[in-house]
């Protein structure tokens, strides 16, 4: 697998590591996009940032322990409650799902 930098990209091109980076975030916790939402969200991305969403996927199930996946979701979660995000993961998620709203109304920029 070769895995391609956004800086050899042109320069129409050149937003896509955002947009792909935005959307796996929004797409982190399982409860966020799912299907027709999420097609709806990839189909809105370039070709180029759905490609690099596909071989990340690729990379990610190749080398996942499953055990050791499990252990470092409770330990952040567990950390995000001792920083006072009292839901943990759910409520950090939260607050990706809002920035990615007011990034997409233009309230925020890159």
């Amino acid at each position: 697998m070769v895995m391609r930098s956004t800086l050899a990209r042109p320069a129409s091109d050149s937003n896509s590591a955002a947009e792909a980076q935005a959307l796996t975030a929004q797409c982190g916790d399982q409860s966020n996009l799912r299907g027709k939402d999420l097609d709806q969200a990839l189909d809105a991305l370039p070709q180029s940032a759905r490609q690099d969403l596909r071989e990340a996927g690729e990379a990610y199930r190749q080398y996942r322990v499953g055990w050791l996946s499990r252990a470092t979701r409770r330990a952040y979660d567990k950390y995000l409650q001792a920083q006072g995000i009292r839901e943990g993961i759910r409520g950090y998620s939260h607050g990706i799902e809002l920035l990615g709203y007011a990034w997409r109304k233009g309230i925020v920029k890159q």
